[in-house]
Parts: C-alpha cells; structure tokens; sequence
C-alpha cells in the first residue's frame, strides 16, 4: 500500500473520530463508516484494500454516496464485491447531481429504482438530459416540485421541457407567490 493511500485512511479515520469525539465510537460502528467513507469520497484503491484485509463492513450508504458523487467505477465495485446494496437515494441524488453516467448505470443494473425525487432534483439543478432519460426510461415520474423547483431558479428552458413533455404542474404554493 501506498504512502498516500495510507494518509487517506489516516484521514478518513481522524474524520469519523472528529464527527463522534462527543460519543464512544465503537470499533464495529468505526469500520463500517470507514468503508461507507471511502466509497463516499470515491478512495476505491483503499476501498478495494479495506475489503481485501476484512476491516469491517459497509452498508447502503456506500453505494448511495458513491453515486451521489458521481464514483461510476465505486458503484461498480461495490456492486461486484459487496452485497450491501443501495436505495433509492443512491438514483435520487446521482439525479440531482446530474452524473447522468451514474443514473444510466444505476437503471440497467440495479432493481432499487429511484423516487419522484430523481427528476425533481434534476429539474431543480437544470439537469435537462437526465431528466429525460429518467423520463423515458423510468416510470416514477416527478411531482410538482419539479416545476416549482425550475421556475424558482429560473430555468426556462427545463420549464418549456416539463411543461412539453409532463403533466404534473405547479403547485397551488407556487401560484400563490
């Protein structure tokens, strides 16, 4: 193992220690936060090295947050080596983050699915090709929060898309303002 590779578990360690220094942080919790952190910040080499040498375990979070951060290969990994899985937040926030890559990967092999969330948050942050690769690839739709979140931060051209090709509409809150 590299001299970098161990400054990155040096720090991903001091991280967990820092956020729990106000409760007893048991070594079980501390290395699945570990391998859920190392997969988060996309460290896939001391992933890979974590794994291998059996310190601990990881949970959904992993494959979530990886997603979340646009990881492709991390998701890939993990979906090989590990069987923890993910949720709906790892679509949901790969959505709202626009890594379309991630989103497309996510939809041909994995079966957690997304929520309405994938296509509000994109419409919220003017991700336009993956709100329509969502739209036509998935069944979830989106809900009003779509409109309301791309007509708040003036996103005209997601709007003129939404309103072609949704059905969902504002809110009445929204109308209201």
């Amino acid at each position: 193992m590299s001299m970098n590779a161990i400054l990155i578990i040096y720090k991903i360690v001091a991280s967990v220690l820092f956020k729990n220094k106000d409760r007893h942080v048991y070594p079980g919790s501390l290395s699945i936060k570990l391998l859920d952190l190392a997969a988060e910040y996309g460290y896939l080499e001391v992933l890979k090295w974590m794994h291998y040498n059996n310190i601990g375990e990881c949970s959904v979070e992993a494959m979530n947050k990886s997603a979340e951060n646009g990881f492709l290969k991390v998701v890939e990994w993990l979906h090989l080596n590990r069987s923890e899985g993910s949720s709906t937040e790892a679509l949901d926030n790969a959505s709202k983050n626009g890594h379309l890559s991630v989103v497309k990967w996510l939809h041909f092999n994995r079966t957690e699915g997304c929520t309405v969330k994938a296509i509000d948050k994109a419409a919220y942050f003017r991700f336009i090709a993956v709100i329509e690769f969502l739209h036509f690839n998935r069944t979830e739709g989106c809900s009003c929060d779509a409109f309301d979140g791309a007509s708040f931060n003036n996103q005209i051209n997601v709007l003129d898309w939404l309103k072609k090709n949704r059905t969902e509409g504002f809110s009445s809150k929204h109308l209201l303002q």
